[in-house]
């Protein structure tokens, strides 16, 4: 090759090197971001002064955006040679964007649907670039060193959670008990309120994505990584990495989270195996491979079938849950065979399709497979099948490689310096983002979460050192065990398809999709002939979607989020006071001075005597400015049923404050919402709420009880529902309907006994409408 073709090609490489080690890194970041879908409105801001979260739909967007282009410009970089293989990558990009956007974008953004599809374009455009810039072996070694590191900031994040914020989280509970109910819209005693009580007083490592067993997959797979770089002569990397492996899987055993750990046991057995098991134990490679693809592709799916048809005859509850979720998944995809629910509707489609004696409320099947198949439609469900199946087919492989190459391209390692850019700057960069969105989040920097933050660092840096420094032959077993962890665990939970979790999985996907040392090409090869235009277009492909998403969605989502965080911040204010009036203790200096900041506020004279009736004036001024501004939201994303909602019940404030004109445009934006997804019983339910609250005469009775009605009808197997329709009916004095909304509340109830205490009726309402159907 020519000097300057090869000095072209030198630097190719590098900067391939460089984009890819940035997919991995962004990955990770996102991990650590607590997404908020709708930001500032997680808790009621009119009754809680709860921070807005800082990373939205806009946030991600952003992220999708620059994951995409990134993993095109690895392709374009380095083209495959063999790209015949990546057709089937490229074309369920292609299919998963367009779905996405039909979805996402009906008339403007609308963030519930658009968010998920998002992160789902990009977790798979990410994968592909993984597995093409990591052919090049320094490139692999960086990325894994990342993924496997990362795993210390969420054993650092877990354990402030188990010790400092739980407890402190549960003193808070028992301290105001009715407003954090009131700010996650719960009445005291309901069965909502029952189930939110239980969950908060679980002590769980959620790390940032907020789920305790995803979590655990991803320390279940750092672990198992971990353990493939321990198994080295040196004894720093077999400390370092030792240590780390040990806490992530002594996590995953606390959580209890049973897939988890029944993975976390495939997972070592599979590097006990590949680094230990004769070479005679390797024979039929490729049989040996398929069976153990099929087995952690299939097996876990095979488990829900038995557990369903065992039904409840055994106590174990989790995974006959999850059977629910694939079965009414299965019905769902197939009702809907051309492109799904949509990413955000299979909530509103389980409600109507699951089982009677289902007693949750499901927003994912909690299966990869079965999320694609009923979300987007079936033939993209076949294609993610196809594709967990290739990747869990080339980890198995690695598994059962000849002893022959296990040690090729493994370098001194005194000639394997660290590249501090990579694997220090890059995780300090990390945090930096991470801690920045956090502190906006939690509205400020405790002692214990800035110690998370630096010891989760330190650990990075130093288990991310034992895997650069680790043996070749971890370098290849750690991702291929962890993915095999992931995609086995992806079958019974929502790993792959949160959007703060997608990328990471998709990421150790990706990894093992990179052929063995020795096995497949380079990242730029220095000879050969120049890649076709077919491979080219490989590359192109996840460039041009990036530049559609960024001019479809960016701006939409933008204005929507930025009015959303003004609307927030508006509603929050008088609960902002309420608050510091509250904490002051009755302190004069602080009731003169909160006197003289709303004074300011409403441009009115305010003493401390008379500062109850100006926070009054202020929670009027602030619920019409609220509606306002979601207004705003609305202008651009008019098809958001939760943006919807939040605008009427903004309009219904201000008309309780005496705004007139909040009474008309709350029931036109109720009665919008069942227009938009007329789907939704939780549409259908808010209408109900709009009509009762602006009706004071009961006028309004049968229209009231017509959308419960039809809510009714699109969640059958809620008691709540028929309880709501019996107590109208009764105070109206339709005694047939009262009577058969109470003997249908009943049976309802009857069938929730498999969680009675969080989906069920609670006793004084059991006790009423027995009572009641006893006088008759």
């Amino acid at each position: 090759m020519d000097p300057p073709r090869a000095a072209g090609t030198a630097r190719a490489a590098a900067l391939a090197h460089g984009l890819t080690v940035l997919i991995a890194l962004l990955a990770c970041t996102r991990a650590m971001l607590a997404f908020d879908p709708m930001p500032g409105w997680g808790l009621d801001p009119f009754t809680i002064a709860a921070p807005a979260g800082a990373f939205g739909p806009r946030e991600a967007a952003l992220m999708d955006v620059l994951t995409l282009l990134l993993a095109g410009l690895v392709l374009l970089l380095a083209p495959p040679a063999r790209w015949k293989p990546w057709i089937a990558w490229a074309s369920l990009l292609a299919v998963v964007g367009v779905v996405g956007l039909v979805h996402g974008l009906p008339d403007g953004p609308r963030p519930g649907d658009l968010s998920p599809a998002l992160s789902w374009l990009a977790a798979l455009a990410g994968a592909g670039g993984i597995a093409r810039g990591a052919a090049h072996a320094p490139t692999r070694r960086a990325v894994v060193a990342l993924l496997a590191g990362f795993t210390a900031m969420l054993v650092a994040k877990g354990l402030v959670q188990l010790l400092v914020e739980h407890p402190a989280t549960v003193a808070q509970f028992e301290a105001n008990r009715d407003q954090m109910l009131a700010a996650q819209g719960l009445e005291d005693g309901s069965a909502g309120a029952r189930a939110f009580e239980r969950r908060l007083r679980q002590p769980e490592a959620t790390g940032w994505i907020g789920f305790s067993n995803v979590t655990a997959s991803f320390l279940a797979a750092g672990g198992v990584a971990l353990a493939a770089a321990a198994l080295s002569a040196r004894k720093a990397v077999l400390a370092v990495a030792g240590v780390g492996g040990f806490l992530a899987v002594a996590m995953v055993i606390h959580g209890s989270s049973k897939g988890a750990m029944v993975a976390v046991v495939l997972g070592l057995a599979c590097v006990a195996f590949g680094r230990f098991a004769p070479q005679h134990w390797t024979r039929g490679r490729s049989r040996l491979a398929l069976a153990l693809a099929g087995l952690v592709v299939v097996g876990p799916l095979l488990a829900l079938v038995a557990r369903g048809m065992v039904g409840e005859a055994v106590g174990e509850l989790s995974l006959l849950f999850r059977w629910f979720y694939v079965e009414a998944a299965a019905r769902i995809a197939l009702e809907n065979p051309l492109l799904g629910v949509g990413p955000g509707g299979f909530k509103d489609a389980y409600a109507l399709a699951k089982s009677p004696i289902s007693p949750e409320n499901a927003a994912s099947p909690h299966s990869v497979v079965f999320d694609a198949a009923a979300t987007m439609g079936p033939a993209v469900g076949l294609a993610v099948l196809g594709l967990v199946m290739v990747v869990a087919w080339r980890a198995a492989g690695v598994i059962f490689q000849p002893s022959t190459q296990r040690e090729r391209g493994d370098p001194p390692a005194d000639e394997r310096p660290m590249p501090r850019l990579a694997l220090v700057a890059g995780p300090a960069l990390a945090v930096v983002v991470g801690a920045r969105f956090e502190i906006d989040s939690v509205g400020g920097l405790t002692p214990a979460l800035a110690a998370a933050w630096l010891v989760g660092l330190a650990g990075w840096v130093a288990l991310a050192w034992a895997v650069w420094n680790g043996p070749a032959r971890g370098i290849a077993l750690g991702p291929a065990a962890a993915a095999l962890v992931l995609i086995a665990h992806g079958q019974i939970e929502m790993t792959p398809v949160l959007v703060g979790s997608s990328a990471l999985w998709a990421a150790w996907l990706g990894l093992a999709l990179v052929r063995a040392p020795g096995d497949g090409e380079g990242l730029a090869p220095a000879e050969g002939p120049q890649p076709s235009h077919a491979a080219r277009f490989i590359g192109a492909l996840p460039a041009l979607l990036a530049l559609v998403v960024a001019v479809l969605a960016l701006p939409g989502v933008w204005t929507w989020q930025a009015a959303m965080t003004q609307a927030a911040a508006h509603a929050r204010r008088p609960a902002e006071y309420q608050a510091r009036l509250l904490a002051s203790g009755g302190d004069p200096r602080v009731i003169r001075a909160m006197a003289e900041e709303v004074g300011q506020a409403i441009g009115q004279q305010v003493g401390p005597a008379n500062l109850p009736q100006a926070l009054q004036t202020l929670a009027s001024r602030a619920s019409l400015s609220a509606a306002g501004a979601l207004e705003g939201a609305l202008s651009v994303a008019p098809a958001d049923g939760a943006t919807v909602r939040a605008a009427s019940r903004a309009w219904l404030i201000a008309w309780h404050f005496g705004h007139d004109q909040g009474a008309d445009r709350a029931l036109v934006l109720a009665e919008r919402a069942t227009q938009t997804r007329p789907t939704s019983a939780q549409n259908f339910s808010h209408l109900a709420t709009v009509l009762m609250a602006l009706d004071r005469s009961g006028a309004s009775t049968s229209e009231v009880l017509s959308a419960l009605a039809r809510a009714e009808a699109l969640n059958p197997s809620s008691p709540q529902l028929k309880h709501r329709q019996y107590e109208i009916a009764r105070r109206a004095g339709l005694d047939d309907w009262a009577r058969r909304s109470a003997l249908g509340a009943i049976e309802a109830d009857d069938r929730m006994r498999l969680d009675p205490l969080g989906a069920g009726l609670s006793p004084s309402e059991r006790t009423e409408l027995e009572a009641y159907l006893a006088s008759r």
